[in-house]
C-alpha cells in the first residue's frame, strides 16, 4: 500500500492543498517546514482520515479545531463549511482506492469560533478492475479496519519526538495487538474466549441438574463469574487509567527537563534580585551618610579659608603674647578694697598707684573677655579643622563604597536581566503547576500500580474459587444420572478449549518468535555498534527486552539514535509479518538526535528502504524541520533521490502552501 495523493480542504492551516507523493518503487518524500507551518498537522491530517482521531493519544478533540480559520473568517452566518481530507492509495496489482473523511459545519454567528458540527462521513472507492471502473465500499469503517487496523496505525503514523516512549512498559499491549492483528491470531484469541464462554455454561448446566447441593453449586459459581468479571472490568479500567497516567507522567517528565532548568533560573532570579536590593541599599545608606556629613561639614568646607586664617590669628597672638594669660579680677578687686599692695604701698584712693589698678583692672578685664572668647573658640576651630582635613579620606572612602554597591548592584542587574530574558515566557505559576502535576501524577501513578497488582492477586485467588467450585459440581454432577451428559458435554468442551489454547499459545509465540528476530536483523542493520548488542527479544507479556553482550537489559539505557533505529526497525518488521507494506508517516523523525546521529539515522532509514524489485515497495513520507533536513542529512539521502517538498505559511491569510524543491 502506499499514498500517492494527499488532498487536504479547510484542515487547519492546510486551505487547499494538493500533495503528490514519489510513486516509484522505494517511495521516499520529504517535506520540510519551518516550526508551525503545519508539518505537525499534516500528519495529524493523515491520521484523522485513516482513524478518526488526531493521534493515538489525542482522541478527544474540539472538531471545531479542525476547521481553517481564514476559512471560517470568509464563511457569512448560515454557510457551510466542509473540512475533508482524501488520500489516494496504490494497493499493488493495479489496484487503487481512494479514502475520505469530511465534517461538515454550520456558521452560526459573526465570529471565527461560532460554528457548530453538522454531519461527519467516511467513503471509500475502490477500483479492482477497470472495466467496472471507481466502485463505493459498503462499509467504509469496516474496509479500513481490515486494511489499516487503528492499533496498528500507531507504528507507521507517528511523531519521532515520542520515540523514546516507543516501548515502554504500557506499551506492550499495543505491541501484542498488532503482533496479533498482523498474523491474524487475533481471530483465534476470540475463538478461545468463546469456548471458554461455552465451558463455562456447560458447568452451569451440569450443576443445574445434579440435585439441591449442584444448585448451590451453581449460584456459587455464578457468583464467582460475576466477581472475575467485576474485577476484570475494574483491572481493565486501572490499566487504562495506567496508560494515561504514564503517558501524563511523560509528558510532564519530558516538560519537567526544562521546568527543571527554570525552576533553577527562577531561584537565582530570585537571588539576583535580592542581591541587586542589598547592594543598592548599601549605596543608598552610602549615599546618606554623604548626605549627612556634607550638611555638617559643608559650611566648614566653605569657610575653609576663614577658619584657617582665623585660628592662625589665635595661635599668633598667643605667641605673640597680644592675648592675656589667664588672671583672677578678684586678686586686684581685694587690693583696691584693701587700700594696700602686695609691696605695702598704701592705694589711696586718687592716688596714682590707685587709678593704676584700677586701670589695670578694666583694661585686663575687657582683654579677659576677648582671650576667653577666642580660647573657647580655639577648641571647636580645632574640631572642624580636623574634620575638614579627614574630609577627603571621608569623602574617598564613602565614594568608594558608593561606588562599589553601584558596581555590585549592575552586576547583578544585568546577570538579572540575562536570565529575566530566559524567562520571559515562562510564568512561575504555570511552572510551579507543572512541577506539582508531574509530582501528583506520579503519586497517582504509584497508587494505579498498588492496586493494579491487589485487583490481580484477588483475580487469581477468584479464579482458583471458580476451579475449586467447578470440581465440585463436577464430583457433584457424577453421581447424578442426569447430570452426567451435561457434564460430557462440558468435558469436551473444555478438551476442545485446552486445544485451542495451545493452538493460540503455540502460533503466538512463532509469530513473536519470528517478529523478534525480524526485530533483531533489522535494528543490528542500522545500529553501528555491531558486536555491542545480543539479539532483540519479545518476552510472553510482549514487552521490547534489549540486551548487551554481558546480559544486561539496556533497552530504557538506549540513546536516542538507537531508540530511533529500534522504533524504525519494529515499524519496519511488522511490515514483514504483515507481507506488504504500509506506508511510514514520521513527524520529526531527527528531532531529538544531535548532528552526528541525524546523519546516520538518515542514513540507516534509506537503506531500510531499498526492497527487491520484484516486492510491493516500500514508502515513506518524513515531514522535517530545516534544522533536521540540513546538508549532511541531504547528502546521506541524496542516492534515494527523494522527492522534496516545502510547506510555506502565509501569516497574512493563516494558510499554508507548497512549494516543490526536487
Amino acid at each position: 500500500m502506499k499514498i500517492t495523493q494527499i488532498s487536504l480542504n479547510n484542515f487547519r492551516q492546510h486551505r487547499n492543498v494538493r500533495i503528490e507523493l514519489d510513486d516509484s518503487h522505494s517511495s521516499f518524500t520529504i517535506i520540510k517546514a519551518r516550526n508551525g507551518a503545519g508539518k505537525t498537522n499534516l500528519l495529524k491530517a493523515i491520521t484523522w482520515v485513516l482513524t478518526g482521531k488526531l493521534a493515538k493519544d489525542e482522541s478527544k478533540f474540539d472538531p471545531i479545531s479542525l476547521v481553517s480559520i481564514s476559512a471560517s473568517n470568509e464563511a457569512s452566518k448560515g454557510e457551510v463549511l466542509e473540512v475533508s481530507v482524501k488520500l489516494d492509495l496504490s494497493l499493488g496489482d493495479g489496484k487503487y482506492a481512494q479514502v475520505e473523511r469530511s465534517a461538515r459545519f454550520i456558521k452560526s454567528g459573526t465570529g471565527t469560533q461560532n460554528l457548530s458540527l453538522s454531519t461527519t462521513e467516511l467513503t471509500v472507492v475502490l477500483l479492482e478492475d477497470k472495466a467496472k471502473g471507481w466502485q463505493k465500499e459498503s462499509n467504509a469503517e469496516l474496509w479500513i479496519e481490515k486494511n489499516f487496523p487503528e492499533r496498528f496505525s500507531h507504528y507507521f503514523l507517528f511523531d519521532g519526538e515520542h520515540l523514546h516512549r516507543f516501548f515502554k512498559d504500557t506499551e506492550a499491549e499495543f505491541v501484542k495487538r498488532a503482533v496479533l492483528e498482523i498474523a491474524n491470531i487475533d481471530q483465534l484469541e476470540k475463538i478461545v474466549e468463546h469456548l471458554k464462554t461455552v465451558s463455562q455454561s456447560l458447568v452451569k448446566e451440569a450443576g443445574s441438574v445434579a440435585g439441591v447441593k449442584g444448585e448451590e453449586l451453581r449460584k456459587l459459581y455464578e457468583m464467582f463469574e460475576e466477581k472475575i468479571l467485576s474485577l476484570e472490568k475494574e483491572l481493565a479500567t486501572k490499566c487504562e487509567s495506567r496508560i494515561e497516567l504514564d503517558e501524563n507522567l511523560a509528558a510532564a517528565s519530558e516538560k519537567l527537563g526544562d521546568i527543571q532548568a527554570i525552576k533553577k533560573d527562577i531561584a537565582n532570579r530570585n537571588q539576583l534580585e535580592i542581591r541587586a536590593q542589598a547592594a543598592s541599599d548599601r549605596g543608598m545608606d552610602a549615599k546618606k551618610e554623604l548626605y549627612s556629613w556634607a550638611f555638617k561639614t559643608g559650611p566648614g568646607l566653605m569657610l575653609q579659608q576663614e577658619l584657617i586664617r582665623l585660628n592662625d590669628e589665635i595661635n599668633k597672638a598667643r605667641i605673640n603674647k597680644v592675648l592675656p594669660p589667664p588672671f583672677k579680677p578678684e586678686a586686684l578687686q581685694e587690693l583696691l578694697d584693701k587700700n594696700e599692695c602686695i609691696c605695702g604701698r598704701g592705694l589711696d584712693k586718687q592716688s596714682d598707684s590707685c587709678n593704676h589698678v584700677l586701670g589695670l583692672l578694666e583694661k585686663f578685664t575687657d582683654l579677659s573677655e576677648i582671650g576667653t572668647i577666642l580660647n573657647d573658640l580655639q577648641g571647636p576651630l580645632q574640631g572642624v579643622k580636623s574634620k575638614i582635613d579627614n574630609s577627603s579620606d571621608m569623602l574617598r572612602s564613602t565614594q568608594e563604597r558608593i561606588l562599589i554597591a553601584k558596581d555590585d548592584e549592575s552586576k547583578a542587574m544585568e546577570e538579572l536581566g540575562i536570565i529575566i530574558r530566559k524567562l520571559a515566557n515562562s510564568d512561575d505559576a504555570h511552572v510551579s503547576f507543572i512541577a506539582k502535576t508531574h509530582e501528583d501524577t506520579k503519586r497517582d501513578l504509584e497508587r494505579t500500580i498498588l492496586s493494579i497488582g491487589g485487583l490481580e492477586q484477588q483475580l487469581i485467588q477468584t479464579k482458583e474459587r471458580l476451579s475449586d467450585v467447578q470440581r465440585d459440581i463436577e464430583n457433584e454432577a457424577a453421581t447424578k444420572e442426569r447430570s452426567r451428559i451435561a457434564l460430557q458435554r462440558q468435558k469436551f468442551a473444555a478438551q476442545t478449549l485446552e486445544t485451542a489454547e495451545q493452538m493460540y499459545e503455540d502460533f503466538s509465540n512463532q509469530v513473536r518468535a519470528k517478529v523478534a528476530k525480524d526485530l533483531d536483523a533489522e535494528f543490528q542493520a542500522m545500529v553501528w555498534k555491531k558486536d555491542f548488542f545480543q539479539p532483540v527479544q519479545i518476552d510472553s507479556d510482549y514487552k521490547v527486552l534489549v540486551f548487551n553482550k554481558l546480559g544486561v537489559e539496556i533497552r530504557n539505557m538506549l540513546s536516542a539514535g538507537e531508540t530511533a533505529c529500534l522504533a524504525f526497525a519494529f515499524s519496519l518488521t511488522l511490515s514483514e509479518v504483515a507481507g506488504f507494506s504500509y506506508p511510514m508517516v514520521v513527524d520529526s523523525p531527527l528531532g531529538r538526535l544531535d548532528a552526528e546521529v541525524k546523519e546516520f539515522v538518515s542514513g540507516v532509514l534509506a537503506k531500510a528502504l531499498e526492497s527487491d524489485p520484484d516486492s510491493e515497495g516500500k514508502q515513506i513520507l518524513m515531514l522535517m524541520t530545516d534544522s533536521e533536513y540540513n546538508l549532511d542529512v541531504a547528502d546521506a539521502l541524496a542516492h534515494m533521490n527523494p522527492k522534496v517538498l516545502e510547506i510555506v505559511f502565509d501569516q497574512d491569510v493563516s494558510e499554508s502552501r507548497l512549494v516543490n524543491i526536487s
